[in-house]
């Protein structure tokens, strides 16, 4: 974010920036999808490349997150390498940085290494079950329009082939009437959606701002309303069977649907409800 990144460097205390763009004192460059469905990329520090990094989990995002840490392990971990140098304090990283550019790179080599082997946290793309040749279930914690549509873009990354459904609870009232007109576009890269009533927390429905109107306001995939999680789990457990025994003749060669549920309430119970009742009805 340029805004920001102006707005930090004005600071007294010491700022390191990150991002893809050359302008950062830390940059991910050289992005490439890999087999696990992630991205492959460069950190480069000042211009020089420190370290590759093998990154399992998809999207833009992710990288970015995986950028932070890398600089973060390597610039504590040369500091932890070089102790009691007395510019390995806040407002003299830079230097230290500049000083100390072996340390640096063996930090950061350490940091890549183990973000390769990370599998990501509970309820960010987190893989819930799978019925083979039927459905994949996803639940993240997505609530908001920005990661809605970071979560789907990692989605298309991953799976660019197969068919992508999103079932999806908004998270309080007041957060869907002031994004309304973001949440609108923010699943176009899904291929269906399915808005269930709204998790209130904290507050009381007032009749205008629902989840209906959500539904119809969404522009791109086909969209549908169902008031309960009950109700979604017992039509997707008869429609996705459904769905791909139409594929073909030969159910093995059909490509899992992949569903994500998304939100912030009790829409993480969904996944595990809909891969047992699949499996209790004896569909596939």
């Amino acid at each position: 974010d340029a805004q920001r990144r102006d707005t930090y460097l004005k600071a007294e205390h010491a700022v390191v920036t990150y991002g893809l763009g050359v302008e950062n004192d830390w940059q991910a460059t050289a992005l490439t999808p890999n087999p696990e469905g992630g991205t492959d990329f460069v950190v480069v520090h000042n211009a020089v490349p420190v370290a590759r990094v093998n990154l399992p989990q998809p999207g833009l995002h992710n990288v970015l997150n995986a950028l932070a840490s890398v600089c973060v392990c390597s610039i504590l971990g040369a500091c932890e390498a070089t102790a009691g140098d007395t510019q390995c304090k806040a407002q003299n990283l830079a230097s230290f940085a500049d000083v100390h550019e072996q340390e640096l790179r063996m930090a950061a080599s350490k940091a890549a290494f183990a973000l390769s082997s990370f599998k990501g946290i509970k309820r960010r793309f987190e893989q819930i079950g799978r019925i083979p040749n039927v459905v994949t279930v996803f639940d993240d914690y997505a609530h908001h329009p920005t990661e809605v549509r970071a979560t789907l873009q990692a989605a298309r990354q991953r799976f660019d082939k197969q068919p992508i459904w999103v079932v999806f609870q908004p998270h309080t009232y007041t957060r869907l009437v002031a994004m309304m007109d973001d949440f609108a576009p923010a699943f176009s890269a899904a291929d269906r959606v399915i808005v269930t009533d709204v998790y209130s927390a904290r507050e009381l429905e007032d009749g205008e701002r629902t989840a209906r109107a959500l539904a119809d306001a969404i522009v791109g995939p086909p969209v549908s309303y169902m008031s309960s999680l009950g109700q979604v789990v017992e039509r997707l457990a008869w429609e996705l069977p459904a769905e791909q025994k139409a594929q073909g003749v030969d159910s093995n060669s059909v490509e899992d649907i992949i569903l994500i549920a998304m939100g912030a309430g009790d829409i993480y119970k969904l996944g595990p409800e809909l891969i047992k009742k699949i499996s209790i009805d004896g569909a596939v």
